[in-house]
């Protein structure tokens, strides 16, 4: 199901504990308790994550962690929440006849690919991997994720087909799970954000290329433009 960016932004699915007693909230010991919840995702997976764990890594009780959040899977929800993995860079523009290269690194850093080992990519693989085993952990972050993962795509190919490399942009889908996004986009972001379903593993750089490469640009091509008159006589010898 692909929902649009409004859509996306209204839902989220973790909730702090209500009406818990103690010491008002310290954003700076919040900030520690979110990136130690992502350190561990990223280096041991959901499966690897408790409050124990977390607080160790946090420099703070059990208790610190546990007044903040009910459970694991309210702590995981909102470290991805906060973590930005959502938020997607912009669109790379490099101007005209690059149309192959942006496509190819907007859609490398949108799933992870690249620049590698960074920790915003880690922490989309994290994302995208604990949503595979978990749904109603990261639903409301994955959400925003692919809506903006579209839009992304949408905004590269606009800009193509403004300067004249590339076709104009397909109608949008109409059906009730599409979002109003063009299905041939839709197509592109379910084979990538998906790879490991068929493959075993995420995406890799090389993928993200043979997608654009045997996908992509052959829709977004431009009409051929009409030959003229005197281009389809033949050629006196």
């Amino acid at each position: 199901m692909v929902e649009s960016p409004q859509a996306a932004r209204a839902e989220s699915t973790w909730r702090r504990p209500q009406g818990r007693s103690g010491p008002a909230r310290d954003p700076g010991r919040d900030r520690r308790i979110i990136e130690a919840a992502l350190e561990i995702l990223i280096d041991e997976g959901f499966g690897g994550l408790t409050m124990e764990k977390v607080a160790v890594r946090a420099r703070v009780g059990k208790p610190t962690v546990y007044r903040r959040w009910a459970s694991v899977h309210d702590l995981v929800a909102e470290a991805f929440e906060a973590s930005g993995a959502a938020q997607l860079p912009e669109p790379v523009t490099l101007g005209p006849g690059r149309l192959r290269d942006e496509l190819v690194r907007t859609l490398s850093v949108a799933t992870a690919c690249a620049p590698p080992g960074t920790p915003d990519a880690r922490v989309v693989a994290a994302m995208v991997e604990t949503g595979r085993r978990h749904p109603e952990v990261t639903r409301s972050a994955q959400r925003r994720y692919f809506a903006a993962l579209h839009e992304s795509i949408m905004q590269v190919w606009q800009t193509a087909a403004d300067r004249g490399d590339a076709a104009r942009l397909p109608r949008p889908a109409v059906g009730e799970y599409d979002g109003g996004y063009p299905v041939e986009i839709q197509a592109v972001v379910s084979l990538l954000t998906f790879w490991d379903l068929a493959h075993g593993s995420l995406a890799r750089q090389a993928d993200v290329e043979r997608a654009v490469d045997a996908i992509l640009l052959p829709l977004m091509a431009p009409p051929a433009q009409p030959r003229t008159a005197a281009e389809a006589a033949p050629k006196q010898r």
